[in-house]
């Protein structure tokens, strides 16, 4: 009697052994006899031990392996190089014993996904610095990875990462951008650009950092001092304080630029 056992993948070969190959015929229609007979003769596998078929019956053989074939190309699963992505043909570009179909990295022999580096590049980190070295500027030196401004100097040992003239520590401090040039910009308007209130030692988000009620950059501007509180003085001498100078928008460091007359009035009443 021959039988299939479809839990066990399993078929008797007692007297019958073209039910096997019936089984990988109906698997592979387009196979040949002489193909059967050599895929059977190369991989199916008696179950039981010579002599010993009182454990699992008369000839029992395991086909699950010969007859499966999940994408359905033609190829068992178990000498097909892509059990899931059909190919027919098995094409292997590189060799690595995984066909092109189902290769993330068909012509790159290390690698079956291109992972984080990319086809054709090794995802290695050669001085242990937690960054690959496709992404490490210095993949040789685990102190430094990055180099913002391009001045081959790592970030962790330049003092200024971005190149914009202004320190990273104080663009820290201010919650200025250390890794992108602002050196130009003006956040608290003020008129000094961000560089300009770095050599001047003011804050780049106050625009009067001595609070005297004249702005840094119209205090920078006619030479007085934005970080102290000079608007009671009389820079030019000429009887009128340096704010009241401001807000007449004259110029404080010239005697012969002064309110007109009775323009005076109105900066009294503000005082």
């Amino acid at each position: 009697m021959s039988q299939l056992s479809t839990a066990l993948h399993t078929v008797t070969l007692s007297n019958r052994p073209l039910y096997l190959a019936a089984l990988v015929k109906e698997a592979y229609p387009t196979w040949s006899p002489n193909q059967i007979k050599s895929y059977l003769g190369s991989r199916a596998s008696d179950l039981g031990q010579n002599g010993k078929d009182n454990v699992f019956g008369s000839g029992l053989a395991n086909v699950s392996t010969l007859i499966a074939d999940s994408d359905g190309d033609g190829i068992a699963n178990n000498v097909d190089n892509c059990p899931y992505a059909s190919n027919s043909d098995q094409t292997d570009s590189d060799g690595d014993g995984q066909g092109n179909a189902c290769d993330g990295c068909p012509y790159d022999t290390n690698k079956f996904q291109p992972g984080v580096c990319g086809c054709g590049k090794a995802d290695i980190d050669s001085d242990g610095d937690g960054v690959l070295d496709c992404k490490d500027v210095f993949p040789g030196d685990p102190n430094e990875w990055a180099d913002t401004d391009g001045d081959k100097v790592g970030n962790n040992a330049d003092a200024d990462d971005d190149g914009d003239g202004m320190p990273d520590t104080w663009e820290v401090k201010y919650g200025l951008r250390p890794l992108a040039n602002d050196a130009g910009e003006d956040p608290d308007n003020d008129g000094l650009t961000n560089t300009e209130e770095c050599a001047n030692k003011t804050n780049p988000k106050n625009p009067d950092s001595d609070g005297d009620g004249m702005p840094d950059g119209w205090e920078v501007t006619y030479g007085l001092d934005p970080l102290a509180n000079d608007a009671s003085g009389d820079k030019d001498g000429d009887g009128y304080t340096n704010w009241k100078e401001y807000k007449a928008k004259k110029n404080p460091a010239d005697p012969a630029s002064k309110p007109a007359a009775m323009s005076w009035l109105p900066l009294l009443l503000d005082d």
